[in-house]
């Protein structure tokens, strides 16, 4: 129940595929505090779709209209940077994905991934006990960086490795 969160935020990857190829993700997360009192994101939804650009637009925006995120961040990278550039003039609270990095950096998932492993194994991030697609997105996980998809990978580790910083943009 997102209504117990202080905040939500939203962390797109997308794909302009309808049949095959990569994923357009949505990891959802709800902000905040475990028994510690410290400030902890929960991933509490994973939307997985493929469908093409048009659709995609649309998508963010009635997740967006469901779900009322205090930020939303989107790979602004390839097919990502029209989509941001038009939704950006409508959503104020959209922030592109490359804001954090250098979106052509070699190896940057794997950066990312390992930047983003210590605030999961703490506890900074937590991935829920039941969800459905959990086995699918463990196994993205375990597979990675070698798997066939990276696309839910890429969009917790995107909240994980910049949890800060995502916390205080949302605010």
């Amino acid at each position: 129940d997102p209504s117990h969160y202080e905040l939500i935020v939203h962390c797109w990857d997308l794909a302009a595929t309808k049949n095959g190829g990569d994923w357009t993700v949505c990891a959802k997360f709800g902000l905040t505090r475990d028994t510690h009192g410290r400030e902890v994101f929960d991933l509490i939804a994973i939307i997985r779709v493929r469908i093409e650009l048009p659709d995609v637009r649309e998508l963010i925006r009635n997740q967006d209209r469901i779900d009322k995120p205090a930020l939303v961040i989107v790979d602004g990278v390839g097919i990502g940077r029209g989509i941001v550039q038009e939704l950006a003039r409508e959503m104020r609270h959209l922030l592109p994905g490359g804001s954090f990095d250098d979106q052509n950096v070699s190896g940057l998932k794997v950066r990312r991934f390992h930047n983003a492993m210590p605030a999961m194994y703490d506890g900074f991030v937590r991935l829920p006990t039941t969800m459905p697609g959990l086995e699918i997105l463990l196994a993205e996980f375990a597979a990675f960086p070698d798997g066939k998809h990276d696309d839910q990978v890429d969009a917790v580790c995107n909240v994980a490795a910049n949890r800060d910083r995502v916390i205080r943009l949302a605010r």
